[in-house]
């Protein structure tokens, strides 16, 4: 029942919220994942899971994402945001992803794949949010690691059946594979880790590490060359 209220205010006054211990939040989309509740729960005083008010709000907005990260000297996707011109959008090449800026579960998202497919793409990121990116495509293994406070948790790995981990393989039972703990090489495991932990500390205003009762988490992208970049942060 409480899931279903939409007046968030009034959810986080009521009785039921009022006598938690701690609220365990697993909620998807803006106000569940961009700070909205977190901080009306903040406001009520309610402990809870998860990252911070600001830290959710900077990891849900993928522009500033990116600029915390390239800040940090962070190794990420080359990027730009629409409007580009023509010789920008060339020199981040083909393939390459659209993409909402706010927003997640690859809602509007397209790998593009060639030129005349860029307009249809513009549009359907449009369709879910006034900004819209435009990344470099790293093809190679995906692999998320969550972080809990300045710790590096278990390295797991993302197959999708598709090319990308697109909305229908996160979402759709049987066609993506999450392999926890990965298997891969204990050293690389290793080196995965202590990348990810290591850059906790260098991201500004809590990307990666959420202030307070919280948990971080990030998907890093390890191309064919071998080479490891941050793909995204997720508010834990």
């Amino acid at each position: 029942e409480l899931a279903a209220q939409e007046n968030l205010p009034a959810l986080v006054s009521s009785g039921e919220m009022r006598a938690a211990d701690l609220v365990f939040l697993v909620l998807h989309g803006l106000q569940g994942e961009g700070g909205s509740v977190q901080a009306l729960l903040e406001l009520g005083r309610l402990r809870y899971t998860g990252s911070g008010p600001l830290g959710s709000g900077m990891a849900m907005d993928k522009e500033v994402t990116k600029r915390q990260l390239e800040a940090a000297g962070i190794p990420t996707a080359d990027w730009g945001m629409w409007p580009m011109l023509p010789g920008a959008i060339a020199d981040l090449g083909l393939p390459l992803i659209v993409k909402p800026s706010n927003g997640g579960s690859t809602v509007g998202l397209t790998l593009v794949k060639a030129p005349d497919e860029l307009d249809d793409a513009i549009a359907l990121a449009l369709e879910s949010d006034r900004d819209v990116m435009l990344e470099r495509f790293l093809p190679g293994r995906e692999f998320t690691v969550g972080i809990l406070g300045q710790q590096a948790l278990a390295v797991g790995e993302i197959i999708p059946q598709h090319e990308i981990f697109d909305y229908e393989c996160k979402y759709t039972p049987g066609l993506t594979r999450e392999v926890f703990p990965a298997e891969i090489p204990d050293e690389l495991a290793r080196e995965i880790a202590l990348g990810v932990s290591g850059h906790v500390d260098r991201v500004p205003a809590g990307v990666l590490e959420p202030p307070g009762l919280g948990a971080g988490g990030e998907a890093r992208a390890l191309d064919d060359d071998g080479r490891g970049a941050l793909v995204d942060g997720d508010p834990g």
